[in-house]
């Protein structure tokens, strides 16, 4: 069975939408994908006697973080598409479509990254290359690519991905006496506002 390789599209647009500009494949399939994703928390100063709580705030951008070995002994048969090329000629095609500047857009490119179950759509926020192989004439016969990306979404995928109901609604609220606005703003909001400007 033909084994399947990473594939690293190079799209113009946000949206990842029409064909890719450019493809970069894999010659040889990364060990392991490192998928980070976060949030951020706000800690809240507890009343007296209470623990601290943490409010959520907002997702940070999700990261995909992976090598990729590039090998020109000619022990290792890579795709097709690869066939014939050195090892800096890789190098040069992996840098044109995650790193280079492209002239229309004045912006690299947004990459879709693919293998298999995985699909990752971003952009490249780091790329380590290190030389590790060399014949007597100074050609480089191996390489590794140390690639990080970002995740970037258009504002439908964010939606969809992460449903939220609407903050812009109107809440109705009975003052009684002794009432703060940090009370009616947890009370309503599950947060005492004591750090935000309202006017």
């Amino acid at each position: 069975m033909a084994v399947t390789k990473m594939e690293i599209q190079a799209f113009e647009n946000k949206e990842f939408s029409g064909n890719p500009a450019k493809t970069f494949t894999a010659l040889i399939n990364p060990s392991s994908i490192r998928h980070h994703m976060s949030v951020n928390v706000q800690t809240t100063a507890p009343a007296s006697g209470k623990k601290p709580e943490g409010n959520f705030q907002n997702y940070n951008a999700e990261t995909l973080s992976f090598q990729l070995i590039l090998d020109g002994t000619g022990l290792v048969d890579g795709p097709k598409v690869n066939e014939g090329k050195k090892v800096k000629e890789l190098v040069d095609e992996f840098v044109e479509v995650t790193y280079k500047l492209k002239e229309q857009t004045h912006e690299p490119s947004y990459a879709k990254v693919l293998w298999g179950d995985f699909k990752f759509q971003g952009r490249l926020t780091a790329l380590e290359i290190n030389y590790t192989l060399f014949d007597p004439q100074g050609v480089i016969l191996r390489a590794k690519l140390d690639a990080t990306f970002s995740s970037s979404k258009d504002l439908d995928s964010q939606a969809r991905t992460y449903p939220t109901a609407s903050p812009d609604l109107t809440h109705t609220f009975i003052v009684k006496e002794g009432d703060t606005l940090p009370f009616m703003c947890n009370t309503v909001y599950n947060d005492s506002c004591k750090n935000r400007s309202f006017f």
